[in-house]
C-alpha cells in the first residue's frame, strides 16, 4: 500500500499546528457574523498574518464588517465571483 509523504509526516507527528495559525472560527457564526464583543481580540489576531498587519485597527474593522467567512474542504478551488476577494487564513 503506498502512503503519500504529507500523509505518512503527519501521522507520525512531524507536522504540528503553526505556533502563528490562527483560529478565528470561535468568534464567528455562520449565521450571525462576527462576535462583536470579541472584534479587538480578532485584529489582534488577524495582526499577526503578514497580510494584515499593514493595516490599522480601523481599516480592519471596516474590512471585518464585509467578511464571510467559510470552510472549504481539503483540495477545494476557489472561485471568485464580480467583486469577491478570497483570502486564505489557514490550510
Amino acid at each position: 500500500m503506498k502512503t503519500d509523504l504529507y500523509s505518512y509526516f503527519k501521522e507520525i507527528g512531524i507536522f504540528r499546528k503553526n505556533k502563528n495559525d490562527i483560529d478565528l472560527w470561535q468568534y464567528y457564526d455562520s449565521k450571525q457574523g462576527w462576535d462583536y464583543d470579541s472584534i479587538d481580540t480578532v485584529i489582534d489576531l488577524l495582526r499577526r498574518v503578514r497580510f494584515f498587519n499593514r493595516f490599522d485597527s480601523d481599516a480592519l474593522r471596516c474590512m471585518l464588517a464585509k467578511v464571510t467567512m467559510r470552510r472549504l474542504e481539503r483540495s477545494s478551488v476557489l472561485f471568485f465571483k464580480g467583486e469577491e476577494a478570497s483570502i486564505v487564513i489557514s490550510g
